[in-house]
């Protein structure tokens, strides 16, 4: 099982309060969440709250950066063991699409609540989505430089498809509270992303 980041520099108050607003953000939009919710929930006083983060989109930052950052591991888990780029990205996708069910409020955060905010750009969030990119980035560049990738297409685009498709399917789930499925849902799922853009990534042959 991939390890968790480590959570222990700041009194259990502090996580307590993350803890409490991913569960909030299990149940409602973000914008819907007041102070005084976020205190009831986390069974804290609200000025706590503000001592910590002084903003409640502070709050929303760092809860991301932190499931971000344990999506990191659960990836670079779920590939060891995993040889050829293709593999690599079903992978990829599969856990990408796995979590966004069983952690719904990691999907909503992502693809929902923290790019509404212009100052999410500027944060340690953000930072965290990008390493969460590079392993994707990584994936398909060593696929070009194994020959199993074509390299006459730009790895951003590569990147903003691939990261599209997944979005696109799993974001009926989250907009409108759904179930997303079973793991034989997510199998097929996984299964007609990789159908549909893997032809288009194999370098032909000579």
């Amino acid at each position: 099982m991939a390890k968790k980041s480590k959570k222990k520099s700041k009194p259990d108050s502090y996580y307590k309060i993350l803890d409490a607003l991913e569960a909030l953000i299990e149940e409602k939009n973000f914008s819907e969440i007041k102070w005084n919710d976020l205190a009831a929930k986390a069974d804290v006083n609200a000025g706590l709250i503000y001592r910590y983060y002084k903003d409640l989109k502070n709050v929303l930052f760092v809860l991301f950066e932190k499931t971000t950052l344990d999506q990191v591991q659960e990836v670079q888990f779920g590939l060891r063991g995993i040889e050829g780029a293709f593999n690599k990205l079903r992978k990829f996708i599969w856990i990408q699409l796995h979590d966004t069910v069983a952690h719904r409020a990691r999907g909503r955060m992502q693809l929902l609540e923290a790019r509404a905010h212009k100052s999410y750009f500027d944060s340690p969030a953000y930072e965290a989505s990008r390493k969460y990119v590079s392993l994707l980035r990584g994936i398909i560049e060593e696929g070009i430089e194994t020959g199993e990738i074509r390299d006459d297409l730009p790895v951003n685009d590569i990147i903003r498809i691939i990261l599209g498709a997944i979005e696109h399917t799993m974001m009926p789930a989250l907009l409108f509270n759904l179930e997303a499925g079973s793991d034989n849902e997510i199998d097929r799922q996984a299964d007609t992303i990789c159908k549909l853009l893997f032809p288009g990534l194999k370098k032909s042959p000579l």
